[in-house]
């Protein structure tokens, strides 16, 4: 008769928090039902995760209700049908998302999964390491290869045939550029998500509808992927094919400029006045000058950064990530 409170962004941090605090067997053993404030991103995530336990053959809520205001809302949450494959074994992908995505990007997380499973493509998630960030690459050698030793681990645990990492700089970065240095054995090629997205448009497995985003959108680049002429063009190529108004920034490219929170300076509140004063405020300069209503910054530091930059200055621009976009467009 009591009540239980909680809140989570993903389908994995959704289940591992439900299991933690919901004994193993029992649904089954009470026939009990789930009840889901809102149809936000944490009840749709909590719904995917359930739905993917039940596939499994895992123990589930008798039935699950939404509640929620709107009903277009409901409506939305009633046509998802993407899954999260956990721990599938011989996947071409194993998947790489940064923490905050699980944490605090939902929608960036649902148009990873939107996208690559209306694509028909192979991929999973594993449960003993799912994690892409690497703050190794910034302070320390050792934690580095730790974490690209782990992951390389996991990848050979499903005995997936490719690395595929989520919207993040320094993830892809180290990934890419340490994977092949560390891994022992067969090679294990490290694709960016948006590479595997705009092959998919290319081919014609996704398509994004161009009335669905109106507003303004300008991109920002991440300086751990387009320095090095990595991942400059293909996000571009992907948001021109559906958002009408597009404008570049000033200068952009190899050239742009850097949020301000690069090398881990992101998560040092205590130097926030510094990023905010010296690199941040030309950062706003140049945000304010594109007049755009979205910035999408596929990294986790930078998000970090520009929003509070924006907060800072007062721009009147939301900081996204390129798949929250993607997943307001796509036809599923």
């Amino acid at each position: 008769g009591g009540e239980l409170w909680g809140h989570a962004k993903d389908p994995i941090t959704s289940g591992l928090s439900l299991e933690a605090i919901v004994e193993d067997g029992y649904w089954a053993r009470t026939g009990a039902e789930l009840c889901l404030l809102g149809a936000g991103g944490s009840s749709l995530a909590v719904t995917l995760y359930l739905i993917n336990r039940q596939t499994q053959g895992g123990d589930v809520a008798r039935r699950v209700v939404v509640t929620n205001r709107s009903p277009g809302r409901l409506e939305e949450m009633k046509g998802v049908p993407v899954k999260f494959p956990i721990d599938q074994e011989n996947a071409e992908y194993i998947f790489f998302p940064a923490v905050s995505d699980y944490l605090m990007e939902a929608d960036t997380l649902m148009g990873n999964a939107a996208v690559l499973a209306k694509a028909g493509i192979s991929w999973t998630i594993g449960t003993e390491f799912f994690d892409g960030i690497n703050y190794g690459l910034f302070y320390s050698d050792w934690v580095l290869e730790r974490i690209i030793k782990t992951l390389v681990a996991e990848a050979r645990r499903l005995n997936v045939s490719k690395v595929l990492v989520g919207d993040c700089g320094h993830a892809a970065r180290s990934a890419r550029q340490f994977v092949p240095a560390f891994n022992e054995g067969e090679p294990l090629p490290v694709v960016s998500i948006m590479e595997v997205t705009l092959q998919a448009l290319q081919d014609g497995k996704i398509e994004l509808d161009p009335n669905e985003v109106t507003e303004r959108v300008t991109y920002h680049d991440p300086c751990n992927i387009s320095r090095s002429g990595w991942i400059i063009d293909q996000p571009r190529q992907i948001l021109r094919s559906f958002v009408k108004d597009y404008v570049e920034m000033t200068p952009s490219g190899k050239d742009n400029y850097c949020c301000g929170g690069g090398g881990g300076l992101v998560s040092l509140d205590e130097i926030q006045d510094f990023r905010m004063q010296v690199a941040g405020k030309t950062k706003a300069e140049q945000l304010q000058a594109t007049g755009a209503d979205y910035v999408v910054a596929p990294c986790a530091n930078c998000k970090k950064q520009l929003r509070e930059i924006c907060a800072e200055y007062d721009l009147p621009i939301e900081v996204v990530g390129l798949h929250d976009l993607i997943l307001r467009a796509i036809k599923i």
